[in-house]
Formats: structure tokens, C-alpha cells, sequence
């Protein structure tokens, strides 16, 4: 396998997993307007746990994506002031950019 095959294999999967992340939030909230106009009864809060529980994986998979280029986080890092919510563009370790073919 090239290089350049598996960093494609790497920029692939984050794509599924962000996919995976907007389909969740993008549908969350026909999901919560069903839950205010269905009869499930008073016990809402067990439709919706499950829910925020998948949405906390996702995001969880999300956050957690390795560099291909130096296999450290993509978008986290140890020291707290390195550390944001906002999308990267490229890896906050290394500099690599999003569907780079190669380091």
C-alpha cells in the first residue's frame, strides 16, 4: 500500500464520520418535534437519552481522528490552550491539511 493510499483510506473515514455526525444533528430536531407531538408519555426523557447517547459517540469518533501524516489527534492536544470546538482545517500537530495525498 502507498502512502498516498492510505492517507485516502484516512480522509475517507473522516468524511463517514462526519457525515455520520451531520445526518445525527440535521435530524435531531424532527426527532425532538416527534417527541413533543407523539403520545409516548410522560417519561420523554427515556426517547431522547438514547438519542444524546449516539450523538456523544458520534462526536465522540469525531473528535478522536487520528492524522494520517503523525498519527497524533486530529483537532485535540494536551495543552489546554491548543484545545477548541471549531472545525479544523488542518492538524493542529503537524499542520497536514484536510485530503492532503501525502505528508
Amino acid at each position: 500500500m502507498t502512502a498516498s493510499g492510505s492517507f485516502e483510506r484516512a480522509w475517507q473515514d473522516r468524511r463517514r464520520r462526519r457525515l455520520a455526525l451531520v445526518v445525527w444533528v440535521v435530524l435531531l430536531f424532527p426527532y425532538m418535534w416527534l417527541l413533543t407531538v407523539a403520545p409516548v408519555g410522560e417519561n420523554r426523557a427515556l426517547y431522547l437519552l438514547p438519542w444524546l447517547l449516539v450523538g456523544a459517540v458520534l462526536g465522540a469518533r469525531m473528535l478522536l481522528f487520528r492524522c494520517p501524516g503523525c498519527h497524533r489527534f486530529f483537532g485535540l492536544s494536551t495543552s489546554i490552550g491548543a484545545y477548541s470546538i471549531k472545525p479544523r482545517i488542518a492538524c493542529i500537530h503537524c499542520g497536514l491539511g484536510i485530503g492532503a495525498p501525502y505528508y
